[in-house]
């Protein structure tokens, strides 16, 4: 079984220091490690998430003019907070249900302190997801989660005393405090911004989710006669349309290189391929893949190994793109933004992959792995045939430049013979004449 490195990093760290793996104080225009060693800084992170949030946000944009400046907190108004949930924040579950969310769940909200506070937090997020720098973003942020404090304060006390007059709004509540729980642990909110990997947050927040579950079905008698109970339709997915989904083949071929094809993983990791197609398919809701997923598939992803992380990947993509939804748009990304990074640096053979997901969420190729045999044979002139044949005679002829069969990848093309292809990674390289 590969060996896990769980990495905690800065959010929007610079190219270098992501690449040195060493903390980022995020200084610009040059950080201070930068500075130190007199080295270019550049930050792609940020530039990649500033193109897709301009890409899709555009509408907001014209709102928001924190993009531009640093915002204080005092300038976002209740005006403005309630113009933002009127014109874009009630489309957080279905365009075609915003009116429902404008109108009815809005007023529910004049009536229900716990829900005004639902609104606004979930409000204070959607415009942070808009803003590309993290300090600015900041302020909105803290605001929300001390709205959501009061959310939940409130809700607790209408929870002893569930009725048909507040059952709607307990209902509303718990679908917003959904998606601000989704939304912000992926949002700065501290002087470091340090984050794990994302699939760690996505499993705890569907532990979360769980609870609200149960919140929804005390609630769920008396929703059967009020305006919310035709968004259960709005919120079901479309009608299926019978496509394939292009990357399973692809998915399916990298499955067999590196898990036994009668094993029992290769048969869990079969089930999460199927599921994806079928999100694909638009059969289910992107985020059924982690919310009824069972107990051997999620014992994957909180072991975070590599192939399940690969497939988390294009959960992101599909949860980015299915249906504009603005806050699975964003974690989708997000998951697709930091986890590619992650899996660029530990797989590096699987860079193409890697690339094609953060090209479908909008952000920038990542450049080609030093240690991956597409680098080594663009950096001395060989085509791709070529190379592969040298690797082979390499490794007939020599003991110490064998590929590293701890993770079946060809890094032959260093011909130092005490020269670790996976070193870095904490592997131990066996050539086949040491087996």
């Amino acid at each position: 079984m590969p060996s896990k490195r769980p990495h905690r990093k800065s959010r929007f760290g610079c190219d270098q220091c992501r690449k040195r793996r060493v903390k980022c104080d995020e200084r610009m225009p040059r950080c201070t490690n930068c500075t130190q060693r007199s080295e270019d800084c550049r930050f792609s992170r940020r530039q990649g998430l500033q193109q897709h949030h301009q890409q899709h946000h555009s509408s907001v944009e014209s709102s928001s003019p924190g993009r531009a400046v640093m915002p204080s907190l005092s300038a976002v108004s209740d005006a403005a907070i309630m113009h933002h949930w009127c014109t874009e924040t009630c489309k957080t579950f279905t365009v075609r249900g915003a009116d429902l969310f404008r109108g009815y769940v809005g007023r529910e909200a004049l009536r229900h302190e716990f829900l005004w506070h639902a609104v606004v937090a979930v409000t204070l997020l959607h415009l942070a997801t808009d803003i590309t720098d993290s300090v600015a973003a900041r302020p909105l942020v803290h605001a929300a989660l001390e709205h959501l404090n009061q959310t939940f304060s409130g809700l607790r006390a209408a929870l002893r005393l569930i009725s048909l007059d507040n059952s709607d709004a307990i209902y509303a509540c718990s679908l917003l405090i959904m998606v601000s729980g989704t939304v912000s642990p992926f949002l700065p909110f501290g002087r470091d911004d340090e984050t794990e990997l994302p699939v760690k947050s996505v499993l705890r927040i569907v532990d979360s989710l769980k609870g609200i579950g149960s919140v929804i079905k005390h609630s769920r008698q008396w929703i059967g006669q009020s305006p919310l109970a035709d968004a259960m339709d709005l919120l079901e997915p479309q009608l299926g349309t019978g496509e394939v989904w292009p990357q399973a083949v692809v998915m399916r071929e990298l499955l067999a290189q590196v898990v036994e094809p009668s094993s029992y993983r290769h048969v869990v990791l079969e089930k999460a391929i199927q599921k994806l197609e079928t999100i694909y398919r638009r059969e289910l809701c992107a985020v059924s893949w982690v919310l009824h997923a069972d107990g051997d598939f999620r014992e994957e992803l909180r072991q975070e190994e590599p192939f399940m992380l690969l497939l988390f990947l294009h959960f992101g993509v599909l949860l980015s793109t299915m249906d504009g939804m603005w806050w699975k748009r964003f974690l989708g990304a997000r998951i697709v933004e930091e986890l590619s990074t992650e899996l660029s640096s530990y797989r590096p053979e699987w860079n193409a992959v890697t690339n094609w997901c953060r090209q479908q969420v909008g952000l920038e190729a990542l450049p080609a792995h030093p240690l991956s045999p597409s680098y080594a044979y663009q950096c001395i002139g060989l085509e791709q045939g070529q190379y592969f044949l040298l690797s082979f005679l390499i490794r007939r002829s020599t003991v110490h430049t064998a590929p590293c069969f701890a993770c079946s990848c060809l890094r032959a093309h260093r011909l130092c013979e005490n020269f670790q292809p996976c070193a870095p990674m904490g592997k131990t390289v066996t050539s086949r004449r040491q087996q």
